[in-house]
Order: C-alpha cells, then structure tokens, then sequence
C-alpha cells in the first residue's frame, strides 16, 4: 500500500531540480501569489467598513475642528482600528498612555536643551534609542513602538521650529492629532464589531470549499494543480489561527449562541486535516486514471460540499447522515493513502456534534500569573540582542538625520520614521517590509497623483472629497486587512495617498510632498540595510535553522501525549493542548521560511539554495506534523472505546523509537548549526544525520484498527528519513 507521504513525492522532486530560474514562471508564480492575497475571505469586508468609516469620521472632525496633519490621524486609523471592540479600546488607551510619557519626555527636552542643541539632540536620540528598546523588551511592545514614532516626529519638528513657543505648540498638537485616531477607532470597532460565530461558520465553509475544489480538479485532471496546493499550504498555515482566534472571542462573549453545543476545536483540527490532505494530494502531481478512484473522489469532493453546506446553515442532521464513500476495494496507488485518511477524517466530522463537557469537579491547572501589561519580558535585562537592536536603529536614525541637515533637506524627514516602522529583529523580515513599504508607496502615491489631477479640480465641497476618501480608503483598506505578507503595503498605500490629498484645510496640486517623502523612505530604507547588515548581522536563516530544532524537538513529545492511564477528558485536553501548539510553531516557522525566501531572493552573494527547496523540507516537515497529530487522534479513539489498554504494550515500542528519532534528528541539526558558528570561513562542517528504522514488525495488523495505526506508523517512518535525506538543503543556508 502507497504511504501517505508518497503523495508529496512526485510533487518535490521538480522542487529540487538545479537549473536557471524561467522567467515566465517567475512571473506567473508572482501573479498566483497576488492573486491569492487579494481574493475575499470572510471578515475582510467587514474590515474594509470599519476602516472607511473610521477614516472618513477622522477627516470630517479635523477638518471641522481644523486640527493640523488630518493624513496622520487617517493614518493611525490602520493601526489600531480591530474587529474586536474591546481589544480596540485597549490598544487606544494604551497608544494614549505612551503617547503622553512620550510627549512629557519631548517637552522636558525642549524646556531643559531648546537653547543647548549640543545636549538637546543627544537626549532626543537617547529617548528614541529607548524607546526602541521598550518596542522589543515591553509585553506590550506597542507603546514602545509608538513612543519611538512620536519622539522620531518631534526630532524632525526640532529640525525646523526654532522658536520654542512654537515648538511647543506643535508638540502638543499630536496629542490632538492622535487623540481623534484613537477616539474614533473605538467608536467604530465597538459599533461595528462583527459577530464572530458567523465569521467563525463562514472561514470553516470558505477552507472547506476550496479542499472540494481541490478534489473536484483532481477527479477531473485540471491543469494547475501545483498552485492549488501551495494556495491550500498557506490556508493550512492561516486558516486555523484565525479559526481559533474567533472561537476565543466568541468564548469570551455571552452573545448570540452557546459555544458548547459542539465541539468546535475538534470541528477546526478536522478543517485542518481536510484542507492537509487535499494540498497533499493536489501536490502529489498524479493523475487520476483508475475510474473507481476517479469516482471516489467525486463522491469525497460531494461530501465535503456537504458539509460545507451543513455549516453555513447549522444542519446538524446533515453532519449526522453524511455518506463516507467505502475505501477498502480501491486499487494500490499513491493517491488511495489520502483517500483513505481523508474518508477516515470526515467520519470523524459525527464526533463534533458531541457537546463540550468541562466537569466542575476538576480543579484547574495551575497557569503562570500573566505578565502585567507594563511589565518587561522575562529575558530584557539578559538578552543583549534587545540592545543591540536599539543601538543599530537608533544609529541608523542619526545617519539619516546628518545626511537630512547636511543637504538642507528638511521635507524627506520621513527618513526618521522608516527607521522606526521598518525595525524588525530579522533581516529577512526588514526586507520584506521594506519592499511592502515602497510598493505601498509607489502606488499610493500613484492613486493620490490621478485623484489630485483628475478628480480634486472636480471637487468644490466636503461631500466630494468625503467620498473620495472613502474611495481611497477602500482600496488600501482591502490590501490592509489581507495575511501578513502584503498587509503592510495597505498601510503605506493608505499613508502615500493622503499625504498626497490631505496636505492641510485645503486641496493643492503640490506634489512635491510625496516626492519627498518617496526619497526619505529610501534614505531610511538605505540606512537601515546598512547598519543592519553591518552590526550585529541577524540572518533570517539562522532563525529558520533554530525554528526547525525547536518544531523537531516539540514533534519528539507527539508519541507519548496520549497514555492509557490518562482519562479521557485529560488525554483530550492534553491532545487539544499539544495540537495548538505545533500548529502555532508551524504558523511561526511559516513565518521565517518567508522572510528567508526574501533574503535570499535580495542578496549580493550567490544564492546556496532556493525557495522551492525550502518549501520542500517545509511541506515534508508540515506533513509529518499531520501524522503525528493523526496517530494521537486515532490513540484518542481507542482510548475512549477502550481498546488503547490491550495494545499500548506492542506500540510502546514503536512511540519510543519515533521519539528518539525526532530527537536525534533535532540534535543533528543542532550540532551543524554549533559548530558552523566555531567554524572558520570555508571550513566544511560535517554532521552524520541519522537515518531511522523503527522495528514495526511488533505493531497489530490483524484489526482494522492495528492496520490504520500501523499504517500511519509507517508513514512517519518514511517521513522522517525523507526530512533526514533534505538535511543538505538546510545545510546550505548558514
């Protein structure tokens, strides 16, 4: 019988193939990922309202009130506008809190240093080089943030306000400025706040929508199916972080329907493993030519269409009478091990309808006291990194400020603030913020340019430029409330656009605002990829080495969770709890493999590896993920029919040999990663990766249920040895 991680295989090996990159695939690879980050999702409609509003309220205060900078205040509206009211009104409070102890700081300077510049700008770039710091070591790193920013404002008003009255006066407008942002961000996020049941129902229907059409394309041997499954990899990665942040709000909430009625953490797992399968299978490469397969397909593509439907409208009955299509005659290929895991996975769909039962009886874990939110993290004043980045910002902050006072420049001041916004522990991460943050600007600029010639002639009252707003608004709206990998490119479209159209109480043709502001951006994007590649050098690759050990390590403690002593109920939390947990890594790790993928692609150096090699230990490693969570599942069931008692002994054996195999493969890229660090430039490192053999010939076959346990057993075997034998491609990041 075909392994389950056979269905990857054919789909890695064109992965791996040397050659020069076709251009023409470059470019259509580019477009699928645009258009996967533009396409709807449930919720970003919602978002795109809330941002109108609050932007179109934003702009309608300060133009009545004529509170100077109305582009900041509609700017600030993206940052702390959130779908949750509550978490809104924190972040609010909070912006305001360290807006203020901002702003005392800057007037304490002005007051003490205004006629003392020598020790002035020292102690302005002391508070910045703080308040970078307290963006990384505060548990709430947003304050710190918007303390750097607001202090970075202020050292670019110093440059040109020379009169301290008015240097006053200025400062204390920001408070206005932001204050308005904050009010009305508020406002509208408590008014507005969609229900998150509803979004909750509707991300499980859009996931399980495009696993059926991933399986319908399958069945019919469309084209294309490579893109599919790397649109399905991100959702895989997206979706269930999101699903599970809604069920978190709607725990919290008493409105509009119990939660308990189901089990609704279960119903997520089993949206994560159909959409798993069906990116395996839909990478696998492989035709469908079998007619009984090709109908087994069909029928699973049906169901899961099914089930879709039974969510949408809360058909309980629909999930009970679902029609698992039989397996069993199915003829050996490598596409009947995803058939048979995915028919296995919507027979568990019944097990959701199972109410939530927490027993009162039950004495509560024992959990750390939460941080408080003015509190530093547990490693500020040990870790020398936190420092190291504020000092390689805060310099790159005064190389920007020399070369803005040395060309007499002041108007590309937004120099100041990119050094702030684009300061990422990583430099994977800058770049990738950094590109965002040009394109942003690029075409923000380019949507103010046509409203400003086409359309600002036009206008002659505040209805007109009210909509126009709305309009703009819109557009960077929807870019912003997309995934994180092109959300900050909404932002800077947003801050370009009205700088552009909102250069005060009246409209102007001048465009030499955003000029400037396109060449401070690059000022600031040229100073931080200089200081940051020079002091410190932080690699995102090394990031993503260490993120492999530490998800290889966490995979090693998979096979001893679930225990035959353990009660069901404790053996199910205990299940839950390490599910959320892997998953969450893989979500971090998703996160670094990005960030590398851009460093790679922005390097002076010869490239040592490729992205599709990386997306290839990532898809072995995710898959390997997925078994493990699988076989806990499985031990779950049997646990609770009773049956895990009589065969934990024969499988004990094998749980051992699975750990110790995840361990000393985790261990093995360890030690690489040490001893290149002691290592000498050029100096081969060499490392013996294990190769491991479980001994399975102890394992149940005779019942359906030792035949599926020995099955996945198996799978993880080949898994393992298959993410030994890529160690080459991790090998060449460092």
């Amino acid at each position: 019988m075909a392994q389950p991680n056979e269905l990857l295989r054919e789909g890695l090996q064109p992965s791996l193939a040397a050659g020069p990159p076709d251009f023409f695939s470059e470019i259509r690879e580019f477009w699928n990922f645009l258009r996967e980050e533009l396409k709807p999702f449930p919720g970003r409609g919602h978002a795109v309202v809330r941002l109108v509003v609050s932007a179109v309220a934003a702009l309608l205060i300060t133009q009545t009130l004529r509170i100077p900078e109305p582009d900041i205040s509609a700017y600030l509206i993206f940052f702390i506008v959130n779908e949750d009211g509550v978490s809104s009104v924190k972040l609010g409070l909070l912006a305001m809190v360290g807006l203020t102890i901002a702003l005392i700081s800057a007037m304490g300077v002005t007051i003490c240093f205004m006629d003392a510049p020598w020790f002035r700008l020292p102690a302005t770039f002391l508070l910045i080089g703080v308040a970078v710091w307290l963006s990384r070591t505060f548990v709430i790193f947003v304050m710190g943030r918007l303390m750097a920013v607001i202090l970075t404002l202020y050292l670019s008003m110093a440059d040109t306000i020379f009169d301290p009255e008015s240097l006053t006066e200025s400062t204390l407008w920001l408070w206005s400025i932001v204050g308005v942002s904050v009010g009305v961000s508020a406002v509208v996020s408590v008014l507005l706040e969609p229900r998150p049941d509803l979004l909750l129902r509707a991300q499980m229907a859009a996931c399980l929508a495009s696993a059926r059409d991933s399986l319908e394309a399958l069945a019919l041997g469309r084209a294309g199916q490579q893109a599919e499954a790397k649109a399905l990899r991100r959702q895989v990665y997206a979706a269930p972080l999101r699903m599970r942040q809604l069920l978190g709000r709607w725990c919290q909430q008493a409105w509009p329907a119990p939660q308990d009625e189901v089990d609704w953490d279960l119903g997520i797992f089993i949206v994560e493993r159909v959409l798993a399968i069906s990116a395996a299978l839909a990478a696998s490469g492989t035709a469908v030519i079998d007619e009984m397969t090709r109908a087994t397909v069909t029928y699973l593509a049906l169901t899961v269409d099914t089930l879709k439907r039974a969510v949408e409208e809360r058909n309980r009955g629909a999930i009970q009478s679902l029609e698992i299509p039989s397996v069993d005659e199915l003829p050996e290929s490598i596409v009947k091990a995803g058939i048979v895991e995915l028919a296995s996975t919507l027979v568990e769909c019944r097990f959701v309808l199972v109410p939530v039962t927490m027993p009162k009886e039950s004495a509560p874990a024992v959990k750390a006291p939460p941080l408080k939110p003015w509190a530093l993290v547990p490693d500020a004043l040990t870790n020398t990194g936190y420092s190291h980045f504020a000092i390689k910002t805060t310099v790159a902050i005064l190389a920007c400020e020399i070369f803005m006072n040395a060309v007499d420049w002041p108007g590309i001041h937004t120099c100041l603030a990119t050094c702030v916004v684009t300061a990422l522990a990583t430099v994977g991460a800058q770049r990738q913020k950094q590109l965002l943050r040009l394109t942003g600007v690029c075409v923000g600029g380019l949507m103010g340019l046509a409203s400003v010639i086409y359309l600002v002639p036009q206008i002659d009252t505040i209805v007109g430029l009210t909509l126009l707003v709305a309009a703009g608004t819109a557009c960077c709206a929807w870019v912003a409330a997309g995934s994180a990998r092109s959300s900050y490119a909404g932002f800077q479209m947003a801050l370009a656009f009205y700088i552009v159209l909102l250069p005060g109480f009246a409209t102007s043709i001048d465009l030499t605002g955003i000029r400037d502001r396109f060449v401070g951006i690059l000022v600031g994007v040229t100073a931080m990829w200089i200081f940051f590649d020079h002091m410190w050098h932080t690699s995102s690759r090394r990031q993503l080495v260490d993120k492999l050990i530490e998800i290889l390590s966490l995979m090693a403690k998979a096979p001893t969770i679930i225990s035959p002593a353990m009660p069901s109920a404790e053996a199910e939390k205990e299940a839950t709890s390490y599910r959320r947990e892997i998953y969450n890594e893989l979500a971090a790790g998703r996160l670094f493999l990005d960030e590398t993928k851009i460093e790679l692609t922005i390097t002076i150096q010869p490239k040592t590896v490729t992205g599709k090699q990386l997306e290839a230990v990532a898809t072995e490693v995710s898959f390997a993920a997925f078994l493990l969570l699988a076989l806990n599942q499985k031990k779950l069931r049997a646990l609770t029919s009773g049956r895990l008692d009589s065969i934990q002994p024969v499988l004990q054996q094998a749980d051992e040999a699975l750990a110790q195999s995840f361990t000393d493969l985790a261990n093995a890229f360890h030690q690489f990663q040490e001893r290149l660090l002691m290592s000498k430039d050029e100096e081969v490192v060499a490392i013996s990766f294990p190769h491991p053999d479980l001994d399975l010939t102890q394992l149940p076959g005779l019942d359906p249920l030792g035949l599926d346990l020995r099955s996945v057993y198996e799978s993880l075997q080949v898994s393992i040895r298959r993410i030994s034998d890529l160690n080459w491609i991790v090998r060449s990041l460092p």
